[in-house]
């Protein structure tokens, strides 16, 4: 018996050293061996001898049949072992026999009955709830931690946008005529008889801008928020509500007004070249209430004959830095009323429109640290 492997390349023989074989001879039939395609499989392809000839005889017939052997001799001494001839290259791999058909799987047994599940035991009897132990005296209050450092205040919030107008109520019942106010001047003029650069300083000095006293007048603030165009009146009731501090209504058209303005926000209302307000039918057309308000290089027609009309009224004492400038003012009755305690009114034109009579273009009301400049107007 001997043993023999492949190890996936060539067959060796186990019991000699793992030397490989490439002939077995299995009987009497001579067998080529080559490895075949799995792992540990061995191919025996049968060899006929008879293809080497000697005297007309077959290698086959003389090593199987044993035509011409005469009696065994002795046993010759072993010769030299020859010099192992050079291996030769390994015969190619036999074609791989067919698959043997898989035979039939046998039928599954019938599964056996499951058996009745046993009775569920008993539940213990849950033991009695110990007694609740005393609560403990409360400890005393920890001291109070020292208070840490304020925090930085965070920005102020933008201004939201203002609401709709609500609709005007009805008109209360007039009440009984006060008593008659300060005095107001109709209209300055300073000690040096320039009637056109005008200052007041809170003591109701007058002076020109050629005395030491007369203040450089300021440069116009600078409005750059949002800009919104104005074509007709409409567009003013929704662009106003959207302007917040800082943005700019420019009137872009000949616009009529039917009601009056009030002006509560720091903005500048400007207007384009061709641009107007015209109005006949309410007494002021702009009332401003808030500080650093600028108009700016507007044409306002004012025909309205009540007589106390003005274009612009400034009514707030404690407003500051608004600004009329290059205007076109053109009134019937007052072009300007203002109780401001700051207010410049430069570089703008006056006109009277319809039939005129003694009302003035400006209205300074005069109350304490009142200091309105009026410079470069014609």
């Amino acid at each position: 018996m001997r043993t023999i492997r492949s190890n996936g390349t060539v067959v060796q023989d186990v019991d000699n050293a793992n030397t490989t074989l490439n002939y077995l001879k299995v009987g009497n039939i001579p067998y080529r061996l080559s490895v075949g395609n799995g792992d540990g499989v061995i191919a025996m392809i049968p060899v006929d001898l008879n293809v080497y000839q000697v005297n007309g005889f077959g290698l086959g017939d003389v090593v199987y049949s044993g035509i011409g052997n005469g009696p065994t001799g002795p046993t010759g001494a072993v010769g030299a072992q020859g010099i192992q001839g050079i291996q030769g290259p390994t015969g190619p791999t036999g074609a791989v026999g067919a698959q043997g058909i898989q035979g039939i799987q046998g039928i599954q047994g019938i599964q056996g009955i499951q058996g009745p599940t046993g009775p569920t035991g008993a539940v213990g009897v849950a033991g009695a709830q110990g007694i609740q132990g005393i609560q403990g005296p409360t400890g005393p209050t920890g001291a109070v931690g020292v208070a840490g450092a304020q925090g930085i205040q965070g920005p102020t919030g933008p201004t939201g946008v203002a609401g709709v107008a609500g609709v005007a109520g009805a008109a209360g019942a007039t009440g009984p005529t006060g008593a008659t106010g300060s005095s107001f001047i109709y209209g300055v003029v300073p000690v040096n008889q320039s009637t056109n650069n005008t200052y007041m300083d809170a003591s109701y000095n007058l002076y020109g801008n050629s005395d030491i006293s007369f203040p450089q007048p300021k440069t116009l603030p600078v409005y750059s928020g949002t800009t919104y165009t104005i074509n007709n009146e409409t567009d003013w009731t929704t662009n106003y509500a959207l302007a917040n501090n800082g943005d700019i209504l420019l009137l872009n058209a000949a616009v009529t007004f039917t009601s009056t303005k009030t002006i509560d926000k720091s903005i500048m209302i400007k207007g384009n070249a061709g641009s107007s307000v015209t109005y006949s039918t309410i007494s002021n057309i702009f009332i401003v209430t808030a500080s650093n308000v600028c108009f700016n290089t507007m044409t306002i027609i004012n025909s309205s004959t009540d007589g106390n009309a003005n274009i612009i009224a400034f009514n707030n004492s404690d407003g500051i830095n608004n600004f009329v400038d290059g205007c076109s003012l053109q009134t019937n009755e007052f072009a300007i009323s203002t109780n401001n305690a700051n207010i410049q009114i430069s570089n703008n034109t006056f006109s009277f429109v319809g039939t005129a009579d003694s009302h003035r273009y400006i209205i300074l009301h005069l109350f304490s640290f009142k200091t309105p400049i009026l410079y470069e107007n014609l």
